[in-house]
């Protein structure tokens, strides 16, 4: 088959037909757009249903991503009339004018995104982690200045506030405060108290982005005067940063989000299903995809997830459907179409434990599984502690056994993470080394001491991390950055390193995926080795396998429409599978 494109515009009326060309009316615009061919359904349906106008049956594509038409289309052959595919994404840029305050330009897929959010009031916008989510949301945000007055950032983790700080100003020229903040003598911006962040928004400066953390809400004076400054539309823009930490609803900050209703609502995360299908309920809700008072809770929860007679979870129903639900009110690109980075390189790094640290993992496997052995009885009832506290305290022993047992000398991982980081530094590499706990990552820091490494843990001053994140973006003698998940693991750029370890897994893969992908984003030069530690024969090799099936019912709900299968829930059953 054979496309002719003629004209000088970007938006043609391509029609596919087999068995020949079709002339083409040239009209002046961003898209491309086509419509298909009945005989062509099947091929059509592999690209994005973002694309897609179900009313005319229509496919309107941004030109840059023609490529992926191509793609669909691999086995006919196009010829263009006057333009080229890369005249196409020169003339994408050319058109697209950005606020006079902006001082980088968009990739054209981050122009798509900015582009969709200019017809959106609300949306999600869940691009994967490092295609510069940020970018599109402050240059959206400057186009909408006059209408808005102000745009409200609440970034889902504490220490983002001063990534926000630094990305408005690299990227744009607009004035940005976080509330509350103040210069110290010292010359430092440290946070302020809640009776200092009332105090700024009692009193609202002239600046155009203003800054707080999720946290912030908890209390009410701030969560009553922002819905205040809103009701009268000093802020007309609100955009919540990792929306994932507003997915419980019944929070005191998942509650308080909900008071908040500007013209403008953004929801920005790259992981938008964290665990199972109702974390999606609060943020759908506040967005305006769910109606509270047509669609509950608990409806949602018996739609989407098989119910034990107790309330329980016990696995996912009805995924196409919810997917479905879910692309109508986002736009979310992968890596793998839009940019051409250099690949992820996976592997596992097996470690055996030994001597005391072996004996040390056993007899406390062995109690865990006698406490639930005698869990029926009444006289000891009292005894059984929280059955994923047990499970976290087995981990710990795989990782770093000294949190329990100080005077234990042997650590399997730690003496094999030596050897990788003084391999892959004296190869001229950047490492980044994640775990769930803060003590490994302060054991490592003395280990790796010659290698001057940066830190950030829950326990860093959020105003620091940032600081540690530069110490190694930007100092040749800091070769490596260690940090827990939680902390370091979000909303931080670190493209500098070529190698990421995790001594232990977290319990959930978009958590792994968001970390992983500090290192690869936007600036990436060169391919990425994701090393996993696990100790061979413990509980590292089951909860391996928990996060692939946790991964799959992700990819179904956001990323794809595969048929239904039931993943079980974290049960008394299943702990004790991972005891075996």
């Amino acid at each position: 088959m054979v496309i002719i494109i003629e004209g000088g515009g970007l938006n043609m009326t391509v029609s596919i037909r087999l068995g020949g060309p079709t002339k083409i009316t040239a009209k002046e615009s961003l898209y491309l757009s086509f419509s298909y061919d009945p005989n062509l359904v099947s091929i059509v349906k592999t690209l994005p249903k973002r694309w897609y106008h179900g009313d005319s049956k229509e496919w309107e594509v941004p030109a840059t991503d023609f490529h992926l038409v191509k793609k669909g289309l691999k086995r006919y052959s196009f010829t263009y009339a006057n333009t080229s595919e890369k005249e196409l994404e020169k003339r994408h840029q050319t058109l697209f004018v950005a606020p006079k305050s902006c001082k980088t330009t968009p990739y054209p897929y981050q122009i798509e995104g900015i582009q969709f959010g200019l017809k959106h009031d609300a949306f999600l916008l869940g691009d994967e982690p490092g295609l510069g989510k940020t970018l599109q949301v402050i240059q959206l945000a400057s186009f909408r200045k006059k209408e808005i007055n102000r745009c409200l950032i609440i970034c889902g983790i504490n220490g983002l506030k001063y990534n926000w700080l630094d990305e408005i100003a690299r990227h744009s020229t607009e004035t940005a405060k976080i509330i509350g903040s103040r210069i110290n003598r010292k010359g430092k911006l440290v946070e302020g108290t809640t009776k200092e962040r009332l105090a700024d928004l009692e009193n609202l400066s002239d600046d155009f982005f203003l800054i707080t953390n999720i946290e912030t809400l908890r209390n009410d004076d701030i969560r009553d005067k922002l819905s205040f400054l809103i009701k009268k539309k000093e802020i007309g823009m609100v955009a919540i940063d990792e929306a994932h930490a507003i997915k419980n609803g019944r929070s005191k900050q998942g509650k308080a989000i909900r008071w908040l209703h500007p013209k403008y609502k953004i929801a920005m995360t790259g992981t938008p299903l964290i665990n199972k299908p109702v974390d999606l309920y609060n943020m759908m809700n506040w967005l305006g995809a769910i109606s509270y008072h047509k669609e509950t809770y608990h409806d949602f929860k018996h739609r989407y997830c098989y119910v034990d007679r107790f309330g329980s979870i016990i696995g996912y129903k009805n995924k196409k459907e919810l997917a479905n639900r879910l692309q109508a009110i986002m736009i979310r690109r992968k890596k793998d179409e839009v940019l051409g980075l250099p690949e992820k390189i996976y592997s596992t790094s097996y470690v055996e434990l030994t001597g005391e640290q072996l004996s040390l993992y056993e007899k406390t496997k062995k109690g865990i599984l006698e406490r639930f052995d005698q869990k029926g009885k009444k006289e000891d009832e009292k005894k059984i502690e929280n059955p994923l506290e047990l499970i976290n305290r087995l981990r710990q022993l795989t990782t770093y056994p000294q949190t329990f047992h100080p005077t234990l000398t042997s650590n399997a991982k730690s003496a094999r993470v030596l050897e990788i980081v003084e391999e892959k530094i004296e190869n001229g590499e950047k490492v980044i080394i994640f775990s769930h706990w803060k003590e490994p990552v302060l054991h490592l820091r003395s280990l790796l001491y010659s290698y001057q490494p940066a830190i950030v843990t829950g326990d860093s001053p959020t105003s620091s991390r940032q600081v540690e994140v530069k110490k190694f973006q930007e100092n040749d003698s800091c070769h490596v950055i260690i940090g827990t998940i939680d902390t370091l693991g979000t909303g931080y750029t670190l493209t500098k390193a070529q190698t990421v370890i995790f001594l232990d897994n977290p319990w959930t893969s978009a958590k792994k995926t968001q970390a992983e992908d500090r290192a690869h984003r936007i600036g990436t030069d060169s391919s990425i080795n994701i090393i996993t530690m696990i100790a061979k024969n413990t509980i590292d090799e089951k909860i391996a396998h928990l996060l692939e099936e946790k991964a799959q019912l992700a990819h179904d709900i956001v990323d794809s429409e595969k048929d239904e299968q039931i993943i079980g829930k974290l049960d008394e059953e299943k702990i004790k599978w991972l005891l075996s």
